[in-house]
């Protein structure tokens, strides 16, 4: 009888842990549907092929995608941890350094340009990459 009571009592256990987790993926959707409805879906988007044979998460925005996202919904500039912190709730990244791939992919994008130390501010230029001064010409003795 005592036997039978234990493994009850784990059963429920990990039944709430399931309930617990199932609930934080809810909470997960329904920020990433509120992100989302601020904006016109387009109708049935093809699929994309993937880049450079990476792979994303099934039915999840690649991280630069949901960066742009985000910054557009906190007025074009974004804070690496506060970033990261929104994609780990989203569900969309679960890595363990989430800061150092977010920061990567901001740094690496021509979308964002780095306006102070951990902020980077969204530039609307339509997907052409900043344009670099040429460097001086050698000067010659």
């Amino acid at each position: 009888m005592a036997d039978k009571w234990e493994r009850l009592l784990q059963r429920r256990q990990q039944l709430q842990m399931e309930i617990s987790r199932l609930e934080e993926d809810l909470r997960a959707i329904d920020r990433a549907i509120a992100l989302v409805s601020s904006e016109p879906a387009p109708a049935a988007a093809p699929r994309a092929a993937r880049a450079h044979g990476r792979r994303t998460g099934e039915g999840k925005p690649p991280i630069a995608e949901a960066l742009r996202d985000l910054a557009r919904a906190s007025g074009g500039r974004i804070r690496i941890g506060e970033a990261a912190r929104q994609l780990r709730e989203m569900g969309i990244s679960h890595a363990q350094h989430v800061e150092n791939v977010v920061r990567e992919t901001l740094r690496r994008s021509h979308e964002f340009r780095q306006v102070s130390r951990g902020v980077y501010e969204l530039v609307e230029t339509g997907g052409t990459p900043p344009q670099e001064e040429p460097a001086p010409a050698p000067v010659e003795s």
